[in-house]
């Protein structure tokens, strides 16, 4: 890999970095009382920001209903995203979810 590859991948972790992402996520999510109305503005923020990094929000990420809960990932997102996001999330007076993987988060009801 050459440097300037190296550079471009740094610069692009810092701007769509796991701390930005949760603060769009905070006020996403901000009021949203079911796991399905929080997944899916999750999945908005997510959408948008795979857009931004000039990826395929359609292959890239997802949001699915598991059993009672929902299911939002980003695979291809900034390292651990989904670990920070939970964090961020926990009092924001939505619902409660926690990640499975470092890059997906499952939303519960409380």
């Amino acid at each position: 890999m050459d440097i300037d590859k190296i550079a471009e991948m740094e610069l692009e972790a810092e701007t769509f970095g796991s701390k930005v992402l949760s603060d769009r996520l905070v006020k996403a999510t901000k009021g949203k009382k079911s796991p399905k109305a929080a997944a899916f503005a999750v999945h908005k923020v997510l959408e948008q920001a795979c857009k931004e990094m000039g990826y395929k929000p359609e292959v890239e990420t997802y949001c699915r209903p598991d059993g009672k809960n929902w299911e939002v990932g980003w695979e291809s997102g900034p390292y651990e995203w989904a670990i920070e996001a939970s964090m961020a999330l926990i009092g924001n007076g939505s619902c409660f979810c926690e990640p499975y993987y470092s890059f997906n988060l499952i939303f519960y009801k409380e």
